[in-house]
């Protein structure tokens, strides 16, 4: 029993890549271009099956680095947008709080100065007439 590596995909750094096995007597290993694999020299065709069945694809860490930093920018691109958010949000609360108690107070103090203006016009007039 023996296996080789096989070609399906190239994208840049990555090669994706297929185990053949089958039962000759030697296999050529085609890895990747920088680190190619020995040819196996098992004699126990059960030990290179296994072997072969639990390393079915191989992908370059290149392409997974690259996919843990995009995943890493997306993720804190969405935090930093829910923060933003969250701060108008709360900017706003605050800003309509706050106009809310200063039309609350600007109300009562003309209320208060129209009852005392009223009571010292009564209070004139009344003292006045006497």
């Amino acid at each position: 029993m023996a296996c080789s590596w096989v070609p399906i995909l190239q994208v840049g750094g990555l090669r994706k890549v297929r185990v053949n096995c089958f039962p000759k007597a030697t296999a050529t290993w085609h890895g990747r271009e920088s680190n190619p694999r020995p040819p196996d020299r098992e004699s126990d065709a059960l030990t290179t099956l296994l072997r072969c069945l639990h390393s079915p694809v191989y992908y370059s860490s290149s392409l997974a680095a690259a996919v843990v930093v995009v995943v890493a920018v997306v993720i804190v691109i969405v935090v930093v947008v829910i923060v933003v958010v969250a701060v108008v949000v709360i900017i706003a609360v605050v800003v309509i709080i706050a106009i809310v108690v200063v039309v609350v107070v600007v109300s009562l103090v003309v209320v208060v100065v129209v009852i005392v203006v009223v009571v010292v016009v009564v209070v004139v007039v009344e003292s006045t007439s006497n």
